[in-house]
């Protein structure tokens, strides 16, 4: 194990220590967040390092704001596993989440600290099993001047060192309210299978389960207003994808994504298309759509130029909500990047010697 590696390690889980690998958010390009959503996905490409940020903004059309999500993410193949075409690779998120509440917001940091195993089952890893484990803490407060909690008015019906470290900042800089934000700790873990099928065809396919541990906190509206807690139930997530040529320099790629957090589910279902636009540059350009049980119809357009990546979608509102927010649902753009540093061979030098 070289010095890099050793870095790389200990640096992921410092990281988790004040990170959290907290339930994703709903994503429409999920792709462009893997490491956030299952940890097995860490390291799991070819190259040095994969550095990747994605800006969602959501119900934009409300007359009061709306709700922002940037992630960034990174990850790594670090060291060789216990088998000859096995690797381990690490990964870490950081994820900002801005949610609308009464005068003010809801202001969450998450991240996440991960290690994953990627056992293949050949030499050529054409079929790979990743295993992910995930862990760390969140932080949360109130950007709201109306808001008291039960320790400013000295009549907590229930004294907890949580509630009372719940801390109301003031959005023209003031504060009130005492600690460093409410907290809590999760772990996550899941499974990633891909294999290749012939020369050009790809699946996809996993499962996730965070919030495995048992943790007291809450929502922070709900802890602030009544005192209460609640154990987050557990967040259980599913998905696929196939991606295969159906023409000369074209591919299409069907995807499935559920997940479910007691009470409330999400169904995507997508479709995208793939053209090889230049093979010597390296460049593909993507598009298509899908449909979501929350949000309705998603656009997507993309485009891979050799080791980068960018990615927009839209959402537009197909429910009740367009009363409220008017049709713009959201909409997302991403990019990523897969950094890759190869040390030069350097050859022994040859002497040759001229023919008496």
């Amino acid at each position: 194990m070289n010095i890099r590696t050793i870095l790389v390690v200990i640096a992921v889980f410092c990281f988790q220590g004040i990170m959290v690998s907290q339930d994703p958010f709903h994503y429409t390009y999920f792709d462009m967040t893997k490491v956030a959503m299952n940890p097995a996905f860490a390291g799991s490409f070819e190259g040095t390092a994969r550095v990747g940020l994605l800006y969602r903004e959501q119900d934009y059309g409300f007359a009061f704001g709306q709700f922002r999500n940037p992630t960034f993410y990174i990850d790594v193949p670090v060291i060789r596993g216990f088998r000859q075409q096995d690797w381990i690779g690490v990964g870490m998120s950081y994820i900002y989440d801005e949610q609308l509440y009464e005068e003010g917001k809801v202001v969450t940091i998450k991240g996440f600290g991960g290690i994953s195993y990627h056992l293949a089952f050949d030499k050529k890893a054409k079929n790979v099993l990743s295993i992910g484990l995930a862990s760390g803490t969140s932080s949360s407060y109130v950007t709201d001047p109306t808001i008291t909690t039960y320790s400013e008015l000295g009549t907590d019906p229930n004294p907890d060192p949580i509630e009372n470290s719940i801390k109301v900042k003031n959005p023209a800089g003031g504060s009130s309210g005492g600690g460093g934000g409410l907290g809590s700790a999760q772990l996550t873990a899941g499974l990633h299978f891909r294999s290749y099928i012939g020369k050009e065809t790809e699946l996809n396919t996993g499962v996730s389960v965070a919030n495995l541990t048992t943790f007291r906190g809450g929502r922070v509206d709900e802890s602030i207003a009544t005192g209460s807690y609640s154990t987050a139930p557990m967040r259980f997530l599913v998905y696929g994808y196939y991606k295969t040529p159906v023409a000369d320099k074209i591919k299409i790629e069907p995807r499935l994504f559920f997940q479910y957090r007691q009470p409330s589910w999400d169904l995507q279902v997508q479709t995208l298309a793939y053209f090889l636009l230049n093979e010597e540059k390296g460049i593909t350009l993507s598009g298509g759509l899908g449909y979501s049980a929350v949000n309705g119809l998603q656009f997507l357009l993309g485009a891979d130029i050799k080791d980068f990546r960018i990615g927009y979608s839209f959402d537009l509102n197909l429910s009740d909500k367009t009363q409220v927010s008017g049709a713009a649902g959201a909409f997302e753009l991403g990019v990523a990047y897969i950094l890759k540093l190869y040390k030069k061979p350097k050859p022994d030098p040859v002497l040759v010697c001229p023919r008496f």
